[in-house]
């Protein structure tokens, strides 16, 4: 056990000594990582296998939402090369072979590392602040940790360039703390929403349960089958190990994805292609352990091409034309230098092709007639007619989108899913009014209709239903068609909206609450009068063509008051953070990795947002001015747009109902991937954090330029 004194103050006595090539010790930058290899630990894994993460890097899927010339230039963050200095100086009180130093070390050089790389290097400063302003807990969890522990953690940060590249940094925060990672709940760090299960035991048992038969596979290469061997012993290692068990499960996933070749593929796929693919899927596997890298993208590639050929193959008769079919042959043999066989290239296609599948399928997932109630039924048939006009385009583009290494910048290709997309989303207005005609009621309390009865109108919506009715014949005839459907696409727009206004619920929920007395300047019973008032008014004037004149005037006041809400919700979520962050109730976002806000930094992003939010709740209340009352709210979205995306970031991960995550738990997880939470989006997030950060500590125009910074960043967010 390591004492928490000052180095000054603890007894005299020869430091363990860290592993040859570790920790500061001479050694070339290729024995150090061979030292890594041999290292007892999972960390064999890390260097050898998980050096490369699912996905593709993260550079690549960065959004730069904000003008350049906008960005702070690089070394002008005073406050986070401050905090870097403080770090190295508070590194001092202990020796350089205890983690508690190291831990400051790394963090000092992430914030410097980051500030001197400018924009590009904002992951690299959020990854410092966190492990700035997290230090104290991961002093309480080394202050009872072994030598050998303090060793594993120094070492891995001694021997590791520290590169502001957002997925290195991950690797290298996992691997740091991975000796302290123990008992890690799955589900933090970077979940994915799309995750079937957390990366638990179990579902890595399952994984490898289902590779080892395919150690028996004839037409597994020798090479390949010593690869994946030894994958199936290294993975079995990190059961137990939550910093590597994401990334074994990914890699599994990722192996399975393409080792369908190796079963009993369509007919119809020739030879040259099973013939290709197979070889793809050996050469990939062989290279897991000396080639990650190359290894993912070899096996993204076969699996992806993969799934094309499995979609094709299930598609309904009369759409698996010859000329399509050939088209995924060519696809899967494409020959080396062929376009189509860089891995950005396939995934573009596979994406452009599953979206076209999807929306051709729109039909086939229509509601039956019996399923809507029976004022939406005459529409449907027109609706669907006009789809598989705009179906049959797209089918007959297929052959292309397969053809092509970019198939979204076709001009024909992009105009037909254009088309689709809007037939699709057309296709779907009966069974949205449906919906809306059987399930708002009066009475809330009122139980939804049993799925097994067939759908009708309730009362309240008995006249919204007769002209649903009357605008699905209109479309089923040659005069007046296309007016009906543009009159059913705002009615199912407006009718979403008028049933549950966005931020109405919270408001009804929480009116008397400080936070929203104060962000609506106890205006809360007049705008509930004010959406009460739009939606019965609304409600009057769409059914009855008497009340036509007043119709444009209703759907303007609740277009309102649908902007108005969330802009009120987002600023009582902000002066409720503020609230808890005074009784010491940190921030849900503050246990992702892709966020770390500190009090006074969630300060300058927000400003005088309360105030400006009252003047926006006094302008709607007064309700005689929609054009004002949306220009008010347009320019509080503009300035306030940071710390608007800080609530609905607080929202979100409140709402997943994570567990409490501690600094481990949150930044050993291992690199992100296109899946998780906001990842495509994470060093926007980081940047908003930094200037954040930044501001808190400046003032004048200076101050002024981070914060607008952050807000053109934050903007381009939903």
């Amino acid at each position: 056990m390591r004492s928490n004194k000052p180095k000054a103050d603890r007894r005299s006595s020869p430091a363990p000594q860290p592993p040859a090539g570790r920790g500061g010790s001479p050694g070339s930058r290729a024995s150090r990582r061979a030292s890594r290899l041999c290292a007892p630990r999972p960390a064999r894994l890390t260097a050898a296998l998980l050096v490369a993460a699912l996905g593709a890097p993260v550079f690549a899927q960065r959004l730069d939402l904000g003008p350049s010339t906008a960005a702070p230039k690089p070394g002008d963050g005073l406050a986070v090369l401050a905090l870097a200095d403080l770090l190295e100086k508070e590194a001092g009180r202990w020796e350089d072979d205890d983690a508690r130093h190291a831990i400051r070390v790394l963090a000092g050089a992430c914030l410097r590392n980051g500030e001197i790389a400018g924009a590009p290097g904002s992951e690299s400063v959020l990854a410092g602040l966190t492990l700035a302003a997290k230090r104290d807990q991961l002093d309480g969890l080394l202050d009872g940790a072994d030598d050998a522990t303090h060793l594993a953690v120094v070492g891995v940060i001694g021997s590791t360039d520290h590169s502001v590249a957002p997925r290195a940094l991950d690797l290298l925060l996992r691997d740091a703390l991975a000796p302290l990672n123990a008992d890690a709940d799955p589900r933090c760090g970077w979940w994915s929403q799309r995750d079937a299960e957390p990366a638990t035991e179990a579902a890595l048992d399952a994984r490898l349960g289902m590779l080892r038969p395919l150690l028996e596979l004839a037409a597994l290469t020798d090479g390949a089958e010593a690869s994946l061997r030894e994958f199936l012993e290294l993975a079995e290692t990190s059961r137990a190990e939550p910093a590597y068990r994401r990334a074994a499960i990914g890699w599994a996933d990722l192996v399975l994805g393409a080792s369908a070749v190796l079963g009993d593929p369509p007919a119809w796929l020739d030879m040259p292609a099973r013939d290709r693919l197979r070889d793809d899927f050996c050469a990939g596997v062989a290279r897991l352990l000396a080639d990650p890298d190359g290894a993912r993208r070899t096996l993204d590639r076969a699996g992806r091409v993969l799934r094309v050929v499995a979609a094709t193959e299930y598609l309904p008769a009369d759409l698996q034309s010859r000329e399509l079919r050939d088209a995924v042959n060519r696809l899967a043999a494409a020959p080396e230098g062929d376009a189509r066989r860089d891995p950005a290239a396939t995934a573009r296609i596979a994406d452009a092709y599953a979206q076209a599948l999807e929306l051709i399928a729109a039909e086939a997932r229509a509601p039956r007639p019996e399923q809507l109630v029976r004022q939406a039924r005459p529409m449907l048939e027109p609706l669907a007619a006009l789809h598989r006009q705009a179906a049959g385009a797209m089918t007959a583009l297929l052959p292309g989108i397969l053809a092509s290494p970019d198939p979204m910048t076709d001009p024909a290709i992009l105009a037909a899913m254009g088309s689709l997309r809007g037939a699709s989303a057309d296709l779907a207005i009966a069974a949205d009014l449906s919906a809306v005609l059987a399930g708002w009621d009066e009475d809330a309390t009122r139980p939804s209709p049993s799925p097994a009865r067939e759908p009708a109108a309730t009362r309240l919506m008995g006249p919204l239903a007769e002209r649903v009715r009357q605008l699905g014949v209109r479309l089923g005839q040659d005069k007046g068609a296309a007016e009906a459907l543009e009159q059913l696409r705002t009615l199912r727009d407006i009718s979403r909206t008028a049933r549950d206004l966005p931020g109405e619920r919270e408001l009804r929920a929480d009116a008397g609450s400080i936070a929203w007395r104060r962000v609506t300047g106890d205006q809360a019973s007049r705008l509930l009068f004010l959406v009460d008032q739009a939606r019965e008014g609304w409600l009057r004037s769409v059914a009855a063509d008497q009340l036509a004149d007043r119709r444009a005037g209703d759907e303007a006041r609740l277009r309102t008051l649908a902007a108005v809400l969330p802009l009120l919700r987002d600023a009582a979520t902000i002066e409720q953070m503020r609230t808890d962050w005074a009784r010491k109730i940190p921030p849900a976002g503050n246990q992702h990795p892709a966020w770390e806000l500190t009090r006074e930094g969630l300060a300058a992003l927000a400003g005088d947002l309360p105030e400006r939010a009252a003047r926006l709740a006094a302008i709607t209340a007064r309700a005689d001015s929609d054009a004002a009352a949306l220009g008010a709210a347009h320019d509080l979205e503009r300035d306030f747009a940071a710390a608007l995306l800080v609530a609905r970031i607080e929202r979100e991960l409140r709402d997943q109902s994570l567990p409490g995550c501690g600094p481990v738990a949150e930044l050993a997880s291992g690199a992100t991937d296109e899946h998780a939470w906001r990842s495509a989006q994470r060093s926007t997030l980081a940047a908003v954090c930094r200037a954040g950060y930044e501001a808190a500590a400046a003032d004048g125009e200076r101050r002024e330029a981070l914060l607008r910074w952050a807000n053109s960043l934050a903007s381009g967010i939903d």
